[in-house]
């Protein structure tokens, strides 16, 4: 049974749309209620304000803690980037025109973003997969002092990834000589993991295809519910893996990303990037093969786990 936000989460959400004078939504509040059932977590909708421009609002739909902590880290990230024009995100991401950061009921109205995002399965072009590289070097080296995360503490560390390692542990779907040499990678690289504070940059956390808008021309990035301080290399990492079936993609990515940089004093990070990305995936694979899925379904999981296997190995071997 869906645990909604608020107690009448139709009549709320059409009330607050009322009161910001948002009329025309794309999908109404009673069909977003309805599809919580298939997993529907956030009623997104394109909407028009009073002037007639079309706007976007998001709010809550389910009560759970770390979407909503998620939710709430989104709203702050994107209205502080509004409030910093000088910023050098200021241009890739939606603008701001109103938001709540109440815990009682957190919502965003912003900027509609024209075009449309891909799937892994489409092909990106050269000056495409440039461009996404040049976005991914201006995240990772924009200034994140002015942001306030949740939770506070940067999502990176030897501790941090311990704890990530102790459920990868357990995991039947990899092989124990596998484990140990993930468990050894990790030992080796603790001096660089305890010197975080030096280390940790601003990273989108959920780069994704899905997360891109393409219109003409232009990329925006959208859908910063994961944004924290990671590894610097942890968003280029995670592109990186997601363009596994296109090599040639992959190649031009790394090379324009570390143009004008010296790839081999990076190294380090980026191969503890897709270490703990894997380490992440693998686990989420584990825990979605245990549910009552169809065998279709659980072929395409199995297949995607050893994908990832077979990465993971490849970055642990001596390079």
């Amino acid at each position: 049974m869906v645990c909604f936000f608020v107690k009448d989460p139709i009549r709320v959400i059409e009330d607050k749309l009322r009161l910001l004078g948002l009329a025309k939504p794309s999908l109404t509040p009673k069909q977003a209620v309805q599809a919580t059932s298939q997993g529907l977590r956030f009623y997104r909708a394109v909407c028009e304000d009073v002037n007639g421009r079309k706007v976007f609002f998001k709010c809550l739909l389910v009560r759970e803690r770390g979407i909503k902590n998620r939710f709430l880290n989104e709203i702050g990230f994107l209205k502080t980037v509004s409030e910093h024009p000088g910023h050098p995100l200021f241009e890739m991401v939606p603008k701001v025109f109103d938001y709540s950061l109440s815990p009682t009921f957190p919502y965003i109205v912003c900027e509609f973003i024209r075009g449309a995002s891909r799937v892994s399965e489409d092909r990106f072009s050269n000056s495409e997969i440039v461009k996404i590289a040049r976005i991914l070097r201006t995240i990772h080296t924009s200034p994140f002092h002015i942001f306030r995360f949740i939770p506070s503490s940067p999502l990176f560390g030897y501790h941090f990834l311990q704890q990530r390692l102790k459920t990868f542990l357990r995991n039947p779907l990899v092989e124990s000589k596998l484990k140990e040499k993930t468990k050894k990678f990790i030992c080796k690289e603790r001096r660089i993991l305890r010197n975080r504070k030096r280390i940790v940059k601003l990273t989108h956390g959920d780069f994704s295809e899905a997360n891109l808008m393409f219109y003409k021309e232009d990329i925006k990035v959208i859908d910063w519910e994961h944004v924290h301080l990671r590894n610097p290399l942890y968003d280029l990492a995670d592109f990186w893996i997601k363009r596994k079936n296109h090599r040639e993609e992959q190649r031009l990515l790394v090379k324009e990303y570390f143009k004008g940089i010296s790839k081999e004093s990076y190294q380090a990070l980026f191969r503890l990037a897709i270490v703990e990305i894997c380490l992440r995936d693998l686990v989420f694979f584990w825990k979605i093969l245990k549910l009552p899925r169809g065998k279709e379904f659980k072929e395409k999981m199995q297949n995607e786990a050893r994908a990832y296997i077979a990465i993971l190995e490849d970055t642990l071997r001596e390079k």
